[in-house]
């Protein structure tokens, strides 16, 4: 593989984790959200449920984005663990 293409990857692979690590925040920020207008009403068990649902769909995302993120930045480690053999 060449260095651009190296070069490529590794940038892919660094934005592809930022962008999943924004999605962590941005679900977490989400589900404080829920949570907090939630215990400042009154809510009815439908309510409660449709809650429910959503939360789990939050930490469902966010668990995907964060493994995602994670799979991202194992790849990048051994690519540029690869490129430092070379060099030596």
């Amino acid at each position: 593989m060449s260095n651009h293409c190296n070069r490529q990857l590794v940038c892919s692979l660094i934005l592809d984790a930022i962008d999943n690590l924004e999605q962590v925040a941005r679900t977490r920020e989400l589900t404080n959200i829920l949570w907090d207008t939630n215990f400042k009403t009154d809510k009815t068990e439908q309510e409660w449920n449709k809650v429910e649902i959503l939360l789990e769909s939050y930490e469902k995302m966010r668990d995907e984005s964060l493994e995602a993120a994670l799979s991202n930045l194992k790849d990048l480690g051994k690519i540029l663990s690869c490129y430092t053999e070379q060099q030596d």
